[in-house]
């Protein structure tokens, strides 16, 4: 009999919520889902939850209601945190859903970070290594497709997503960007890249996704014209080794020293590299003396290899000596 009255008793509810909406009257209405959420949480019914505040958010936010949606899209984080952990399917379409209804409300919307923050957490919470980086893609393309380019930058980067991270730094660099911050914009991706994510397959991907395709650049492979771009080749290669000596690491980071000091943050990520990737403890310094090593013997071979050619792009031939220095200084803008 009990369930039977309660039964009743939310019928009644969902009578009057569709009279409110018919009417217009969004304020009764979204008290009416409110009472719907405590009646339906108190009968554990979950997943009728979780329908009601997802269609009930989308309808409010579709009729600018941004303050009534935004509430029922907390109640709705609080409703998904209290499930088990669901199937990959369960994931993708809760991701595509919230990103769907944060793309639905007006930046200016004041809940709209806590929503962002807390959708996070939530995936955060039940897939780190999956459900985390899809949901950050979505906010990413969101916050993107608005224009907000610098909030768009940090998501897309913790995405995962190489070809889409170098396809955003080149549609921002050619659209935005200065002919002086070319590589600019590239290396301190690469090198965030490399510290958050630990990934270099990810970084490897997003640098020749971002050369391919910049229309200053057109190829993923060195020799460039422009320093920073071959000191990115250089390191990507170098820390997806498995046992390079961290002497090799710290020449590499000496002979680019005067293009990376166009940055100092630059220094700051270097060290941070240096202690994930070459276990080296202290800030990286200046040494002298050749490279050694396998890398040593490609990077050698490579300077060689410039030497026989491409004098156009790095000068005159010479001595190894002279062509290391030349590459390492490299001009810093794109004629």
């Amino acid at each position: 009999m009990e369930r039977s009255n309660g039964g009743r008793g939310v019928a009644r509810v969902l009578g009057k919520l569709e009279n409110s909406i018919q009417e217009g009257n969004f304020y009764e209405a979204h008290q009416m889902y409110r009472t719907l959420f405590f009646r339906y949480s108190g009968q554990n019914k979950v997943d009728d939850c979780l329908s009601l505040l997802h269609s009930g958010a989308k309808l409010f936010l579709e009729k600018e209601q941004y303050s009534s949606g935004a509430d029922l899209i907390l109640l709705l984080l609080t409703t998904l945190g209290k499930r088990s952990k669901p199937e990959k399917e369960e994931i993708d379409e809760w991701v595509e859903k919230l990103g769907n209804l944060i793309g639905k409300m007006k930046p200016t919307v004041v809940e709209r970070q806590d929503i962002i923050t807390k959708s996070i957490q939530w995936a955060f919470e039940v897939s780190k290594s999956y459900a985390t980086p899809l949901l950050h893609k979505k906010i990413g393309q969101i916050l993107w497709t608005e224009g907000s380019f610098l909030q768009a930058r940090k998501h897309i980067l913790l995405s995962k997503e190489g070809v889409t991270s170098g396809r955003m730094l080149v549609a921002f660099s050619t659209a935005s960007g200065y002919k002086t911050e070319i590589d600019l914009i590239i290396t301190q991706f690469i090198l965030q890249q490399l510290c958050a994510l630990k990934e270099p397959e990810v970084s490897e991907i997003t640098f020749k996704t971002y050369t391919l395709n910049h229309p200053d650049i057109k190829k993923s492979a060195p020799p460039f014209n422009l320093a920073l771009l071959n000191f990115l080749w250089f390191l990507i290669e170098l820390v997806k080794q498995q046992a390079v000596r961290e002497a090799v690491f710290k020449k590499i980071v000496e002979l680019y020293k005067p293009s990376l000091d166009r940055d100092p943050e630059f220094k700051v990520y270097l060290e941070k590299i240096g202690r994930i990737y070459f276990n080296i403890q202290e800030p990286a310094q200046n040494r002298n003396g050749p490279l050694s090593g396998l890398f040593g013997e490609v990077f050698n071979s490579f300077m060689r290899g410039l030497n026989e050619g491409d004098d156009d792009i790095f000068g005159e031939s010479g001595d190894e000596e002279s062509t290391v220095t030349i590459m390492a200084n490299n001009g810093s803008e794109v004629d």
